[in-house]
């Protein structure tokens, strides 16, 4: 017992070519899928269904079954198209009139991306199509108002389910109104100065007052109930954001790109099309009556003060008070004269006769 206690314990052959085999099996088994990449430097992979072109002239061997491999020969700026990609560093291309060849590592010197033109794209969180005529993003910002006011709905019916002692105050008005605004509101406002005509604008407008009045019920006239609850229509709030957009572009000659060409595009704004961001930005100067474009003078004293720091957010306010000014000059020119001697007819003409 004592003279066999130094010896190595070994197994059987048997027992160590099962323990090798289940060793290679679990090699085998965790290793993963071969990622085919253009260069270690620039480590793009090629997916299946990406379009790729050659370069230069090139030998590659065809994908056949048979044992024996041929190789054709491929034109500089032919296009193929990555059918299958295999574990054995190899990639599977169909190409024009020469059918499946074979794309190894050493061939992807030989091969650069072909960029596919699509549609439509998102940037940072705006879709764009390919015109920039912001149709797709008039699109998706109904759908996304529709969805946001899917939200105030579920909220307000989970408070309806409550106790009636703990929700009075979150079913309150003022509530509701803080709720829709804070989702609805802000979400039709983010990308509002993009739109480039009436009725894209019109577009949001509409889906806005039918949630609003869906909201608090109220399915008549939407005026009476924007004047009330101090909510002014999107035309105009897309004013005050171009107009803040040219202040940011031209206070105090910022120096950043975008600053720079805005400035070079108001040169040559002459030539551009009506619906340009230079010419609604002009526009939108004269709506809202903030002087001759492109100046900005005469600034208030609280935006051009040497105590204002936060230029940009003092002048939205003054915007803010200019917008709700254009607003109510706007509903008096529509509404009836208010004598109150001769009948108004209408319930526009009523509510503009008491409340303004």
């Amino acid at each position: 017992m004592f003279a066999n206690s130094g010896r190595r314990r070994t197994g059987c052959p048997s027992t160590l070519t099962r323990r090798k085999s289940w060793c290679s099996w679990k090699t085998r088994k965790v290793r993963h899928r071969f990622n085919f990449t253009l260069t270690p430097a620039f480590p793009i992979t090629l997916p299946e269904a990406t379009r790729i072109q050659i370069r230069q002239e090139v030998w590659l061997r065809k994908h056949t079954t048979s044992a024996i491999k041929e190789s054709v020969r491929i034109q500089a700026g032919t296009l193929g198209l990555v059918v299958e990609v295999k574990e054995n560093d190899t990639v599977i291309v169909e190409v024009v009139d020469r059918g499946q060849v074979e794309l190894r590592v050493q061939d992807l010197t030989h091969v650069s991306l072909v960029i596919t033109e699509v549609d439509c794209f998102k940037y940072l969180g705006l879709n764009l199509d390919y015109a920039l005529r912001m149709e797709e993003a008039t699109n998706a910002g109904v759908a996304n108002i529709c969805f946001a006011h899917s939200k105030v709905a579920a909220t307000l019916h989970s408070l309806h389910q409550l106790p009636r002692r703990g929700n009075n105050a979150a079913l309150s008005p003022l509530m509701c109104l803080q709720m829709w605004r804070s989702c609805v509101l802000t979400q039709a406002l983010e990308n509002l100065r993009y739109l480039r005509t009436n009725g894209q604008v019109q577009q949001w407008q509409a889906a806005i007052s039918l949630s609003l009045k869906r909201t608090f019920g109220h399915f008549e006239q939407p005026l009476p109930m924007s004047l009330d609850l101090g909510i002014p229509p999107l035309a105009l709030q897309q004013a005050k954001q171009l107009c803040q957009l040219h202040f940011r572009y031209t206070y105090g000659a910022p120096s950043i790109m975008q600053a720079r060409l805005y400035d070079l595009r108001v040169t040559y704004m002459m030539a551009g099309p009506n619906d340009c961001m230079e010419c609604r930005i002009q526009r939108a100067h004269t709506a809202l009556d903030m002087g001759v474009y492109p100046s900005l003078a005469p600034l208030p004293l609280s935006v051009a003060g040497n105590a204002t720091r936060h230029k940009e957010k003092a002048y939205g306010r003054v915007l803010k008070t200019r917008v709700s000014e254009v607003w109510r000059q706007t509903v008096l020119r529509g509404s009836p004269p208010s004598d109150r001697w001769q009948p108004t007819t209408g319930e526009k003409g009523n509510f503009c006769q008491l409340s303004l």
